[in-house]
């Protein structure tokens, strides 16, 4: 096989999408803010706040179990060019899957509603094949459904 057949056959591979599912064992919310001050430029306000589920996958990722997912919302949350376009990333495998992705201001809104009533019990997750202990996140899901079959 000649090299550039190899970087393609690793590309495909990457390219590749698996999917979890995981109930939900813990929700923490974080609101804060602070001041942001670029040289040169006036400071302003920057509130940051992230919705954190801890939890399970149905199925393990690699032997790895535990999965966490940190939610934060971004005004200008857009799908990021990919292959494959993507709305989030896996930037950890090990002790645990950690899954980041920005929300839209209206869905992050939805989802924290949803969290501080307690209600998220399961989610959803799609992504690429594993590379360097990190994967594209191309499908985010929570759920209130007690199982996956309700869902």
């Amino acid at each position: 096989m000649s090299r550039p057949e190899k970087r393609n056959a690793k590309r495909k591979h990457r390219e590749e999408i698996l999917s979890r599912d995981f109930r939900i064992e813990s929700i923490k919310q974080s609101v804060g803010i602070g001041v942001h001050h670029a040289r040169g430029e006036a400071p302003f306000l920057d509130p940051h706040s992230w919705i954190e589920a801890r939890g399970r996958f149905d199925e393990p990722l690699r032997d790895i179990t535990e999965v966490e997912i940190s939610v934060y919302p971004d005004p200008n949350a857009d799908v990021a060019p990919g292959p494959p376009p993507c709305v989030g990333a896996i930037i950890r495998l090990k002790p645990t899957v950690l899954v980041v992705v920005p929300f839209t201001v209206q869905e992050f809104e939805r989802l924290w509603v949803l969290a501080t009533v307690s209600a998220i019990r399961r989610g959803h997750v799609a992504f690429t094949a594993p590379y360097w202990n990190r994967s594209l996140v191309v499908n985010l899901g929570f759920s209130t459904s007690q199982t996956a079959e309700d869902e």
